[in-house]
This record gives C-alpha cells, structure tokens and sequence, in this order.
C-alpha cells in the first residue's frame, strides 16, 4: 500500500541504532548483535549456544533511508548459503520515527523476525507530521537445522513468510 505523498526525503533524524559505541567505516551503517539469549524446550536460540534446532547468530540492522514519499509497506526474504537478508520498508509516524529489530525468535523451525518503528527524537527537536517509509536491512546467520521458514512482522503485524 502506499501513501499519495509527494517526494520529500527526511534527514537529520537518524542515529547510530546499535548500543555499542560508534563503529568504523567499515561497518559503520550496519550495527551488529552479539548477545546471548537462551530459548526454553530445545526449540533453538538467539546468539548463543545450540540447544537443538535452528539458531540465529551475528544479528545485523540497518536503517537505509527515511523518506516521506511513495513507498510500498514490504520485506523480501533471501536465503544465502546459511545466511539469511531480510529487507523492506516499514511505517513511521513522522519524521523523526526510525526502526530497529525488537526481537527475532525460533519456535519450531520458524524464524520470525519483528521490527519496530519508534520515535527516536529528544523532547525539544521537532518532527514534520508526515507518514514515513522506513527502509531497512537485516542480515543474521544460521547455525544447526535451516529454518522451515522465515516470517516478518512491521509492527506486530505479518507482513510475509518465505521458504528456503
């Protein structure tokens, strides 16, 4: 779907979404996710150790452009070898609203990775009040048993489900 807004891109209102401190050039644009979760019941984990089933490493998110004009709320699947690249575009409330990863889980062989859209801007800055689209990269490894599936969601909401 996609909004009838003329061409405006936004800037100034993204940030460096990762809790680490500030990368190099290199991987500047990409944040990457290395802490340890464990899943309960043997379904499999989030970057740590196998507990039987599929297990998703080295989580990587970028937020590639915020734009207030035509856009198509989406995500495309791939599957690369063991690795899998998850891209689309997500709404925001206004200008300043960016994205992140809010969780990836494995239940039964499905990977299901949400993204969120918030407001990431201080009390003082201001925001135009413009439907954004968000367009976002996530990359992650697979380790042990390749997903069945994998399943995106923009804000709770199923946006698709792709087979490898």
């Amino acid at each position: 779907m996609g909004s009838g807004l003329g061409a405006i891109t936004i800037t100034g209102c993204i940030e460096h979404l990762s809790d680490e401190p500030d990368s190099t050039e290199d991987d500047a644009a990409m944040s990457d996710n290395d802490d340890e979760e464990d899943a309960p019941d043997g379904r499999g984990n989030i970057d740590g150790e196998a507990t039987g089933g599929t297990v998703v490493r080295d989580t990587r998110f970028e937020v590639l452009d915020v734009a207030g004009s035509e856009y198509d709320l989406r995500a495309t699947v791939e599957f690369e070898d063991d690795r899998v690249v998850v891209e689309g575009t997500i709404s925001g409330n206004n200008s300043c609203y960016t994205a992140r990863v809010h969780d990836i889980t494995v239940e039964d062989g499905t990977i299901i990775a949400e993204i969120e859209s918030f407001d990431d801007s201080d009390s003082d800055e201001g925001c135009l009040e413009i439907i954004v689209g968000i367009t976002y990269k996530l990359e992650f490894s697979i380790d042990g048993d390749p997903p069945s599936e994998v399943t995106v969601r923009h804000n709770e909401d199923h946006i698709t489900t792709a087979h490898p």
